[in-house]
């Protein structure tokens, strides 16, 4: 779970630096968390739209 928050927050930090203010970005969510919700309140800080894509099953990482 922090292995997430840490990617979304470095992807987030990425499209502050290089991406126009009318983003849409798309995402997959399992569950809402607390990372998640903060993740939802930085991106409707930048005025970015947000799609969540829900995934029903939890992801399991091979490596």
């Amino acid at each position: 779970v922090r292995l997430v928050l840490v990617v979304l927050v470095l992807v987030l930090l990425v499209l502050v630096l290089l991406v126009p203010k009318n983003l849409l970005v798309v995402t997959a969510a399992t569950e809402e968390t607390d990372g998640f919700r903060r993740f939802v309140k930085t991106a409707a800080q930048f005025n970015y739209s947000l799609k969540v894509r829900p995934e029903p099953e939890l992801w399991v990482w091979a490596g």
